[in-house]
């Protein structure tokens, strides 16, 4: 499946800010090393970039954005990664 994404429509530049809850699944706790990616026209940046999460714990993460061309409708996606017995599952607020 697709990561979460936010449609953000408008002019540039124009900034902004979304939430995602980052949540544990996996049966060890962990540490998510989050990041985010765009379509063309648009920037982005995580923050923070990791949380460390017990097991079934969720966190609040934001991602800043700012569409840089145009009138322009895209969408923000974040993603996580982890190693070993954690797991964790990104949604969008």
């Amino acid at each position: 499946a697709d990561p979460p994404a936010v449609e953000h429509p408008g002019p540039s530049p124009v900034s902004g800010s979304h939430g995602f809850t980052v949540t544990n699944t996996g049966n060890a706790s962990g540490t998510a090393t989050l990041s985010c990616t765009t379509t063309t026209g648009l920037t982005c940046s995580v923050h923070p970039s990791s949380r460390t999460l017990a097991v079934a714990q969720s966190a609040e993460v934001d991602v800043d954005y700012t569409v840089t061309s145009g009138t322009y409708v895209g969408f923000v996606y974040l993603t996580s990664s982890s190693g070993g017995a954690a797991q964790f599952k990104v949604v969008a607020t």
